[in-house]
Parts: structure tokens; C-alpha cells; sequence
């Protein structure tokens, strides 16, 4: 299942439901909460920790020991190698 979500309250309502495999997330949607953003980040990879987190900024991105890339610059191609490369093949 893929969902998009466009808010910070959003996010946390859909991380409490599912158990997403690949998660890519805008920094601009957190930063204004890191705190609590890394909390509820470090909660669900505890709890699913086959789950990968995938950060886009432009800023340096610090103490987020849960997410497994921080991608500032991507083309179209590196994203869809990316998304192989957590996504198992059906």
C-alpha cells in the first residue's frame, strides 16, 4: 500500500495504523518538531525494524539513528534505484 501524506498529524496517524516497508519522507514536513519527529520515528523502527526511513533535505540532518539515508540531490533514476534497493521484488 502506498499512502501520501501532506502533515505532520497526518504522518503520525498513518504510523500508528500500518507497517510500512519504505518510508520517504520531506524534512520540511518534520523540522519544526524534531523532538517529537524522532521519537515517533524511533518508536516505529523499534517496533518494525524491517521498515527503512528515508530522509529528502537540503539541511544536515543530525541524531536520527532510525533512518537509514539522508538524501539532499536525486535524479529521477537514482530515486527508482533507491526504492529496488529497499522494495523486494514480487
Amino acid at each position: 500500500q502506498n499512502m501520501c501524506v501532506n502533515s505532520f498529524s497526518e504522518l503520525k496517524k498513518e504510523l500508528k495504523k500500518e507497517a510500512y516497508r519504505l518510508i520517504l519522507l520531506a524534512y520540511e514536513l518534520i523540522k519544526f518538531d524534531l523532538e517529537q519527529m524522532r521519537s515517533i520515528l524511533s518508536a516505529y523502527k523499534k517496533q518494525h525494524p524491517q521498515s527503512h526511513i528515508i530522509f529528502f533535505s537540503r539541511e544536515r540532518v543530525r541524531d536520527f539513528d532510525c533512518v537509514s539515508e539522508v538524501l539532499n540531490d536525486i535524479s529521477r533514476n537514482d530515486l527508482i534505484a533507491l526504492i529496488r534497493k529497499y522494495l523486494p521484488k514480487n
